[in-house]
């Protein structure tokens, strides 16, 4: 999730990496993610299409690529990814078969974190010609091993010790659950953390090492959060769509300098990356459906063509519309809403849904609306916020 990142406000974890890569890049402060469903992402990212679509079309990404001479690696050590993979055209592909682990790490090196980058730092030794490199780690869905140290540098002297648990945590909590508990919990994630910071910042002074690497275009995201007790969460569990688990971070690093320390405020979504990547290799036309993603890139001209006002995420049984001003969550298994004012609630603590009943009538109806525009392409504009557009 974006609120652990120091570029995204957070001021009690260091994140030097991410820090310094925020310096040389454009960040979106808006990236949405448009599922927390896996497959619906990847599915978003490889073929262009929005997760309420009903369908895609479009050719799978590395597809499309090779089909312009392109070479396409993947390296993850997610099994689901794998094998959507498989099916998607990538040339070749590197899983890590790794089971959950047992203990934490007695050196970093040790860490699964790290043996992905020696992986992916192999692979791109390989790469001889241009390409697509995709990385995905399983992040804070795999285990958390980080050496124990790392996580219990976050506690205060007056701070009970932090737990030993390795496998994270994934379930509903009580409201009277110990706050000590969720302290520990806390102080377990941020070591996971600065272990991620410290593997990216190995991985990219390895590949600083390629000549090919000042050419290339570097993205770095996430497919979804990690709720750490807010919302009575820890972890995706239930899928409960608020802003820690949507909220994603979104940096983007042009070979040319443009767009250095930008940050684009306009909503991006997942969908977006697969037209971004086309429109980067060349690689033919791009998506012009209600649902396709629209490129980044002519950030490179220091203007952005996203004019996105809103941003859309669901799951079954949820639906979340964001404007600037509001983020309503709308519940289809007991027909509620919920409303928080943005940019003010940011952690979504604070629901105003009783106190404006008028515009509970209407999230439903527009969150509708958006969502039969992007499963379909009959309209030929996009719907009228009306009100959720505009402040109270």
């Amino acid at each position: 999730g974006a609120g652990f990142l120091g570029p995204y406000g957070n001021t009690w974890l260091e994140t030097p990496f991410w820090n310094e890569m925020a310096d040389q890049s454009v960040l979106f402060e808006q990236a949405i993610t448009d599922s927390p469903d896996l497959d619906r992402i990847y599915r978003s990212y490889w073929q262009g299409v929005h997760a309420a679509a009903v369908e895609s079309t479009n050719e799978p990404l590395a597809s499309r690529l090779q089909s312009v001479g392109l070479a396409t690696h993947l390296v993850t050590d997610e099994q689901l990814i794998a094998d959507y993979a498989s099916t998607t055209g990538f040339q070749k592909r590197k899983i890590l078969d790794h089971s959950m682990a047992t203990k934490s790490a007695s050196e970093i090196e040790e860490s699964q974190l790290v043996q992905l980058v020696m992986t992916s730092l192999e692979t791109a030794r390989s790469m001889e010609t241009g390409g697509l490199l995709w990385i995905h780690s399983r992040g804070m869905d795999g285990p958390w091993d980080a050496p124990i140290w790392m996580r219990n540098q976050f506690a205060e002297e007056e701070d009970p010790e932090p737990p030993g648990f390795v496998e994270p945590p994934d379930r509903v909590v009580s409201p009277d659950i110990d706050p000590d508990e969720l302290l520990g919990v806390v102080h377990a994630y941020a070591g996971q953390v600065a272990l991620l910071d410290e593997c990216m910042n190995i991985l990219f002074e390895e590949l600083a090492i390629h000549s090919w690497f000042k050419d290339t275009l570097i993205v770095l995201t996430s497919p979804r959060g990690f709720p750490l007790g807010e919302h009575g969460r820890l972890g995706s569990c239930d899928s409960a769509l608020f802003e820690e688990l949507i909220h994603v971070p979104w940096l983007m690093k042009l070979p040319d300098g443009a767009g250095v320390a930008n940050r684009v405020h306009k909503f991006i979504q997942p969908s977006d990356l697969y037209s971004t990547l086309l429109d980067w290799f060349n690689a033919g036309d791009l998506p012009s459906t209600n649902a396709a993603g629209r490129s980044l890139l002519p950030a490179r001209q220091d203007r952005w063509p996203i004019s996105r006002d809103w941003a859309f995420a669901l799951t079954d049984n949820q639906r979340v519309l964001r404007t600037s001003i509001w983020s309503a969550r709308i519940s289809d298994e007991n027909s509620t809403a919920e409303l928080f004012v943005k940019p003010d609630d940011r952690w979504e603590v604070n629901d105003v849904a009783l106190r404006l009943p008028e515009m509970v009538e209407m999230v439903d109806e527009v969150a509708q609306d958006c969502q039969k525009w992007l499963s379909n392409n009959d309209h030929s504009l996009p719907p009228n916020l009306g009100e959720l557009a505009e402040p109270v």
